[in-house]
């Protein structure tokens, strides 16, 4: 299938100052394409002065990064009744992204939106999040009036164990969880299809089912990278580590450039006692700039066990330039440098961990140790 261009049939304002400021399109290029977006901007300025209306772009774009700013942004986003829904929905999607603890609150607040599309995003977005923070809050949507969402609720319970299920919850769950499983077996004869059918066996940790359908979607479609990773895990869960090896090899050998493939390759090796290969695995993931804050963590754990001190300090400080937030990276700091028995910057580190996690109680003892 082909992605063809399909006109929204939208009349919009143009902006090309936001499209000097972020590359967004504007419909004065249509025109004047041997025009500088800059040229239209100043054109605009010239016919109507230089204030421009609020335009929910600028705090889009921005949130849509992820880093330590773009929280703020995207919370703006869901309390402006100017911003379409589909923006406010989107937003709630990438607050899951970031799992904060400022966003749970707001995308919990979202489940009550009258817009389907803003509920259903936000049952998404809480798969990031323990079940226990919003188990209450999602039951109702079980019998929400649109199958969308009312199959993502279901989808998101599946996680739940059964016995930790309310009573009172359990036949809108039931017949949820019969329309999910309706939905994902209508697709089996898409390789995507059986793909979504595995993952949900996955959640349920039904291991034997999940590799069944994940075997079956990588028969129709071998190049399905994201399937081979999660039936390495499907054969992890299982105790089959060669197969679990395998599906892993492969999958960097149809995409060599996956940061992804080469930390799972990495935490795999490291279970099987293979140091030397994990510690080259976790290299590969960072050289090709991962942005899981994770690889950083376990790899500078990794070579701090092997008493490689400065190395570990290095893999961390890297971490830590793309995922300044990260309260796990400055606790691993911390510990390599009482490690290296360099106090003076164990405390700095440790400083900079209370500051952004400070009740923590698996911290508390080492804040205490360290007299911070």
């Amino acid at each position: 299938m082909g992605n063809d261009l399909r006109h929204d049939h939208s009349f919009r304002v143009p902006r090309p100052d936001l499209t000097v400021k972020y590359g967004t399109p504007n419909a004065c290029a249509n025109c004047h394409k041997n025009k500088p977006a800059q040229w239209a901007a100043d054109a605009i300025v010239k016919w109507y002065g230089p204030a421009r209306k609020y335009h929910f772009a600028d705090d889009l774009i921005p949130g849509s990064k992820l880093d330590s700013n773009s929280e703020a942004h995207l919370l703006r986003l869901l309390y402006d009744t100017t911003v379409p829904n589909i923006i406010k929905a989107t937003s709630v999607k990438y607050l899951g992204d970031m799992g904060t603890p400022n966003s749970l609150p707001a995308i919990i607040k979202m489940l009550a939106s009258t817009d389907a599309q803003i509920r259903y995003r936000a049952v998404r977005s809480l798969a990031t999040f323990e079940p226990a923070n919003w188990r209450d809050a999602v039951g109702p949507l079980l019998a929400d009036k649109v199958r969308a969402v009312r199959i993502a609720a279901a989808d998101l319970y599946s996680t739940i164990p059964n016995q930790q299920i309310p009573d009172q919850l359990a036949p809108a769950f039931a017949a949820a969880r019969n329309e999910l499983q309706s939905y994902l077996l209508y697709q089996s004869d898409f390789a995507v299809g059986n793909l979504m059918i595995a993952d949900h066996y996955l959640q349920m940790q039904d291991y034997n089912n999940a590799e069944k359908f994940y075997v079956r979607g990588l028969k129709k479609d071998s190049l399905m990278n994201y399937g081979r990773l999660n039936l390495s895990a499907v054969y992890n869960a299982l105790g089959k580590n060669e197969q679990a090896l395998n599906e892993l090899r492969t999958a960097a050998k149809i995409d060599a450039k996956n940061d992804r493939i080469f930390y799972n390759l990495a935490l795999l090796y490291n279970e099987l006692n293979n140091k030397p290969e994990a510690e080259r695995s976790f290299a590969k993931a960072v050289e090709l700039k991962s942005q899981n804050p994770k690889v950083y963590y376990n790899y500078g754990l990794l070579l701090n066990a092997n008493r490689n001190f400065k190395a570990a300090e290095n893999v961390l400080q890297k971490g830590i330039a793309i995922n300044p937030a990260d309260a796990g990276l400055y606790y691993a700091l911390t510990f390599v440098y009482l490690q290296s028995n360099d106090m003076a910057k164990a405390k700095q580190a440790g400083i900079r961990l209370k500051q952004l996690d400070p009740a923590n109680p698996q911290y508390l003892q080492l804040f205490k140790n360290l007299g911070i």
